[in-house]
């Protein structure tokens, strides 16, 4: 099945590497999101978002079980 990058419009390979110069969109196809593109969204959300803490309202311990943290 061919795939095109839903952000670029480059085609890309089933592992998700771009293998084309962008193309004009083809509807007939699947559209995700290649390795590129995906590298830049996740390097802009973790911008965006910076480092926060989580609270954690309960702790799994070792055999699973879970306890409330309050």
């Amino acid at each position: 099945m061919d795939r095109q990058c839903a952000w670029c419009l480059r085609l890309m390979n089933r592992f998700g590497e771009p293998i084309s110069a962008p193309q004009p969109k083809r509807y007939e196809i699947s559209h995700g999101m290649c390795l590129a593109c995906g590298a830049l969204w996740l390097e802009q959300a973790v911008r965006d978002t910076g480092e926060r803490e989580v609270e954690a309202s309960k702790k799994v311990r070792a055999d699973g079980m879970e306890e409330e943290t309050n």
